[in-house]
């Protein structure tokens, strides 16, 4: 059973989360019965691990080397006829222990559980150094003093959405008209070019609060770690205005062809407002970009707009890209001043999957039987096993021979779709060669599939 410190029970402030209460505490026997309907079951946090079912709560116990992604996994798994309570195991006291806090704290919140559980006065790991309140020392552990500047900040906040931007990952709260974002770096990165309003402050784990300037309606969220925080003062309409840009474009489609890559965005200002997009590519994708790299827009309230054809790729895609990444930048004009918005942004390509197979092989006599060059016919399939159009060569050329390579093109194939080729390949059959090789290799791609026939099998050929 569990014990529940009643918010507001030794402490200066009532402590509540966005559903019921969130409650520091577990150990000892509850001091006041669950109802009858409440069945109580406990989950395994393991990955893959079935949710009770028929529960009216369910208990995750989740250990502290349980990761936040695997946490987050975890708690998109949960059914949701039940009310979710977690019970949180914390690392050793330190740095570490209020990052991991706050993290899954947040991934708490924005799953919506009911309620969560910490460790009072679990040795070395607890939210108080002794049973007594205030310690010892009559300071609090940081893992109080973040518990307490969370639960402050994020009571009656509702989860709108997780978001990963160029290695920065941010959680959305919104709570009384005001939104709040949760963020750290999981790269390294340790700024971010967004402008949301002027005013923004960063609040660190336990509640120190630092402005963040803007210059000329742009703004960097600069001082990011691994550490998480959270930046208030945000304009909703620029944050949502900032969320709806995006590629309309949902992947790629062929590296074969030009590809229209088309922009969105939205206007959630109560004016028209007008300016330009700008995409702008990585060093090494530059080459990419044939069209236009900037197209203007005006859009009324609540409408939104979209490039159309202005921004087209290059028919040169490397297949060893899994995506493609570039950065918006979004310059906007309203009657309230000008300002910069910036996202990333990135498009799916999955690979054309090319596969090659040899369909037929036969003899023509010819005059070889009086003593003239034989003529061996192979036919191929190339096949499209993938979502991407594709194009490519087929080659066969016989190893020991003369160093001619033979070429079909298939200059369009669909995804699905099979197309065949053939050689005519003369052979001697008085010094038969060692092996005929076959090739495929996908144009503006690096995938090659290779066949050899070998001599054993050309003999067979001649002697049918």
């Amino acid at each position: 059973m569990l014990e529940a410190v009643q918010p507001g029970q030794d402490f200066d402030t009532p402590y509540t989360g966005p559903v019921d209460e969130i409650v520091a505490a577990f150990g000892r026997e509850m001091d006041r019965p669950l109802s009858s309907a409440a069945l109580v079951f406990p989950a395994s946090a393991a990955a893959g691990a079935p949710w009770p079912q028929g529960a009216g709560i369910v208990l995750l116990s989740v250990p502290a080397s349980m990761t936040r992604q695997e946490l987050s996994e975890r708690l998109s798994e949960a059914p949701d006829s039940c009310s979710v309570w977690v019970s949180l195991e914390l690392p050793p006291r330190g740095p570490a222990q209020v990052d991991d806090l706050f993290r899954k704290m947040t991934v708490c919140l924005a799953a919506r559980v009911d309620r969560i559980f910490l460790p009072l006065d679990a040795p070395g790991a607890g939210l108080m150094k002794v049973m007594e309140f205030p310690n010892e020392s009559g300071e609090l552990t940081p893992a109080f003093a973040a518990f307490r500047f969370i639960t402050q900040m994020l009571d009656g906040a509702e989860s709108a959405e997780e978001l990963s931007v160029q290695g920065v990952r941010m959680y959305l709260f919104e709570k009384d008209d005001e939104s709040l974002m949760v963020m750290w770096s999981e790269s390294g990165r340790s700024s971010l070019p967004v402008y949301w309003g002027e005013g923004l402050r960063m609040h660190d784990a336990v509640g120190n609060c630092r402005d963040l300037p803007s210059v000329e309606g742009e703004t960097a969220i600069t001082g990011l770690d691994e550490s998480p925080c959270i930046v208030s003062g945000i304009d909703p309409r620029l944050l949502r205005t900032w969320r709806s840009l995006r590629f309309v474009t949902k992947s790629i489609e062929s590296r074969v062809v030009e590809q229209p890559v088309e922009v969105g965005i939205e206007n959630h200002f109560d004016k028209e407002i007008f300016g330009t997009v700008r995409l702008e590519f990585d060093e090494e994708l530059r080459h990419l970009q044939r069209r236009a790299t900037a197209a203007e827009f005006r859009i009324g309230p609540g409408e939104s707009w979209s490039s159309g054809g202005a921004f087209v790729l290059k028919p040169s895609i490397s297949d060893t890209l899994g995506r493609i990444a570039a950065r918006a930048v979004v310059r906007i004009n309203t009657n309230e001043g000008s300002f910069t918005l910036n996202k990333a942004l990135e498009l799916e390509m999955a690979p054309a999957d090319l596969s090659l197979e040899v369909t037929q092989i036969t003899a023509h006599p010819g005059p070889y039987r009086a003593g003239g060059p034989g003529e061996i016919v192979v036919k191929v399939a190339v096949s499209n096993g993938g979502s991407l159009r594709a194009a490519a060569g087929v080659y066969a050329a016989v190893e020991d021979g003369p160093r001619r390579r033979r070429r079909v093109s298939i200059p369009r194939l669909e995804p699905g779709e099979q197309a065949e080729a053939e050689f005519r390949i003369h052979v001697d059959p008085g010094s038969l060669p060692r092996r005929i090789w076959l090739g495929l290799r996908e144009i503006h791609g690096r995938r090659f599939a290779n066949i050899y026939i070998d001599q054993n099998e050309i003999r067979d050929v001649f002697n049918r």
